[in-house]
C-alpha cells in the first residue's frame, strides 16, 4: 500500500473497511447512493461508520474525502491496478446514467440543465468516463460543457471543475 494511504488508514484493521475506504475514493462526491453503488457488496452497511472518519466532511447531502487523502488513494488505484480503475469508473458512470434516466422521465427537455438531480448525475457520469477512458469520452464531455456554457457562467465552473478533477485524477496532460 503507498506511504501516504497507509498512514491514512493504519488504525483499521479490518481488510473490508480498508477496501470500502478506496473503493469510495473513486466518487468525488458521495451520498448513501452513490456509497452502495461504490462499495464493496458485502460493505453496504458500513455508510456511517465511513461518515465518522476523520478525513470525511461534508456539507448538505454530500460527503467527501479530504482533498490529499482522496488525490492520494486515487493515485494508488489507478497505478496499482489499472483494469479494476477503468472497471470500477465504468460502472459508476453507468450507475449514474442510470440515475439521470431516470430523472430524465420527469423533467421536459428544456429543463433538464436547471435541475441539480439530473446535473450532478450528468456531471459525475462525465467525471467517471473520463476516469475510464479520457481521450474516447473528452470530445462529449466538451460538448457538454459548451452545453452547460449556454446555460449560465455557474454551471460552466461546475463543467470546467469536473473537467480538471479527470485531468487530475487521470494524471492526463
Amino acid at each position: 500500500m503507498d506511504t501516504a494511504v497507509e498512514r491514512f488508514v493504519q488504525w483499521i484493521a479490518d481488510p473490508q473497511q480498508r477496501e470500502t475506504i478506496l473503493a469510495c475514493a473513486l466518487a468525488p462526491q458521495l451520498n448513501e447512493d452513490v456509497f452502495g453503488a461504490a462499495a464493496p457488496q458485502e460493505a453496504r452497511g458500513l455508510w456511517g461508520w465511513l461518515c465518522e472518519q476523520p478525513f470525511v466532511s461534508g456539507h448538505g447531502d454530500f460527503k467527501q474525502y479530504h482533498s490529499v487523502v482522496r488525490a492520494s488513494m486515487v493515485r494508488q488505484q489507478r497505478t496499482h491496478s489499472p483494469q479494476r480503475w477503468t472497471t470500477t469508473h465504468h460502472q459508476l458512470a453507468d450507475t449514474h446514467a442510470t440515475w439521470r434516466t431516470t430523472a430524465e422521465e420527469d423533467l421536459p427537455e428544456a429543463r433538464r440543465w436547471a435541475d441539480p438531480r439530473w446535473r450532478r448525475h450528468r456531471l459525475d457520469e462525465t467525471y467517471h468516463r473520463l476516469c475510464a477512458h479520457p481521450t474516447a469520452h473528452l470530445p462529449a464531455a466538451l460538448e457538454q460543457a459548451v452545453h452547460a456554457a449556454g446555460q449560465d457562467t455557474a454551471m460552466l465552473r461546475q463543467w470546467i471543475d469536473i473537467l480538471g478533477q479527470a485531468a487530475r485524477d487521470t494524471a492526463a496532460p
